[in-house]
């Protein structure tokens, strides 16, 4: 799979999965901030990471999603971490 491919399909699938979490029609702008403009807190940032983890089949370092501040950023992380595995 190219590497720009795969950074779409991430970068889809994790809109649609923040999507869902917070129950939007809408798109989710990937510069929207977790806390201020989606209202997700810390607690729902894990529960959101289990769901990635679960869909990526992967594992994702809690400590690292924390530190995302924007959905852009989780993106980044998620493809970070695919681009490891394949190494």
């Amino acid at each position: 799979m190219s590497k720009n491919l795969m950074q779409q399909e991430v970068e889809t699938h994790i809109e649609v999965l923040v999507r869902q979490h917070v129950d939007s029609e809408e798109p989710v702008p990937l510069e929207a901030d977790l806390l201020n403009d989606l209202a997700i807190d810390s607690i729902e940032l894990v529960d959101l990471g289990i769901k990635i983890e679960k869909h990526f089949a992967m594992r994702l370092p809690m400590s690292d999603l924390r530190r995302c501040i924007t959905v852009e950023e989780i993106i980044q992380l998620v493809q970070k971490i695919k681009e490891e595995e394949q190494i």
